[in-house]
């Protein structure tokens, strides 16, 4: 029986890491909720919580459940500056223009505000790119974000196209990001590693005065 892609990547998740993390009644945005499972928690933790999602779908089905959401991206994000107490953003920026997504974040946290974030290591994707039970598809794509990060790494733009344009994070793009943004990194969960690369990264950042 085939493997899902989710028990595929059990091992390399540090599933102790607590999104939810926050006092009670803090505002928290959850940045690409998508079903909503970290609004919940939030919720049951008696949070303030609001998550956004660019997947309609995605959103019409958590405010079935009750939960406050809205339509939007990562980079941009309909909220105030400096109102929330907290955001999580669980594996989303890979998926975005990430000097943008980082940046809103900052601009989002009010001071001592923090963030939970997972990203993806460039283990994940050499992982995909390696291993020899991946698809060939799936190789494809691996090999494509790969490219597609260092492209963007320098000349700060995807390689065109829709397939694979997906980025890794590195933690020295991270903390330029973060200097940029007046995030402070205050934690750094390390996560089991393919052929030496983060395959996960698990930060706690922390907005500073600017």
């Amino acid at each position: 029986m085939m493997r899902s892609q989710s028990s595929d990547w059990y091992d390399y998740t540090l599933h102790h890491f607590e999104f939810e993390r926050f006092p009670v009644h803090a505002r928290v945005l959850d940045v690409g909720c998508g079903l909503g499972t970290q609004l919940r928690q939030l919720t049951l933790r008696r949070c303030r919580a609001v998550g956004i999602d660019s997947d309609r779908a995605a959103v019409r089905t958590c405010r079935e459940q009750g939960l406050a959401v809205v339509i939007a991206s990562a980079e941009r994000m309909p909220f105030v500056t400096q109102t929330l107490d907290g955001i999580v953003c669980k594996v989303v920026v890979p998926y975005t223009d990430e000097a943008r997504a980082l940046s809103e974040i900052g601009r989002l946290l009010r001071i001592t505000g923090t963030a939970r974030v997972s990203y993806h290591g460039a283990g994940y994707y050499l992982r995909y790119l390696l291993c020899g039970t991946s698809h060939w598809k799936l190789r494809l794509y691996a090999l494509r974000s790969l490219v597609n990060t260092w492209v963007y790494a320098l000349l700060g733009r995807r390689v065109p196209g829709f397939v694979g344009d997906t980025l890794y994070q590195s933690r020295r793009r991270l903390r330029n990001y973060y200097w940029a943004s007046h995030l402070r990194l205050v934690e750094e969960h390390p996560s089991p590693t393919f052929l030496g690369f983060p395959v996960f990264i698990y930060h706690v950042v922390e907005k500073v005065a600017a």
